[in-house]
């Protein structure tokens, strides 16, 4: 006997989540390290050589609905994990949740549980200029 433990998912399962875990990732422009980390402790063991390779192809909702929706506690635990990609480097934005909510649908799963990330959306133009103080110091 092994002491490998059994996925309760399939190789094609593993290949389309991890594959919608790197699009979402990807999705704001910006793979980051907490990202990739994340990722990689959620999927370092699941996936053959071959499946990794295949990864590297964004997937769309409704691929992804196609393998995944079938059961709504796999749809479910993809969802959940792939909130945690999105906030793992602590901006969630636009484009994440406008992906999410395209997973979700497409998933069947009810929207209304991203309204408490959506009230946390960065939006990244308010950064990019210096804020400005009418000519009062910020310290």
């Amino acid at each position: 006997m092994t002491g490998t433990i059994q996925s309760p998912y399939t190789n094609e399962q593993m290949s389309v989540w991890f594959r919608g875990l790197l699009t979402l990732a990807w999705a704001d422009g910006h793979f980051d390290e907490a990202e990739q980390s994340l990722i990689a402790e959620l999927t370092h063991h699941e996936l053959s050589t071959t499946d990794k390779e295949a990864a590297l192809e964004p997937v769309s909702p409704e691929e992804l609905a196609a393998v995944l929706g079938h059961d709504p506690a796999v749809a479910e635990n993809f969802v959940r994990t792939a909130v945690m990609v999105a906030v793992s480097d602590g901006a969630y934005s636009f484009c994440e949740d406008e992906l999410l909510h395209n997973y979700c649908q497409a998933l069947g799963i009810q929207v209304n549980v991203l309204q408490v990330l959506r009230s946390k959306i960065c939006d990244p133009s308010p950064q990019e200029a210096p804020p400005t103080t009418n000519g009062d110091s910020l310290l």
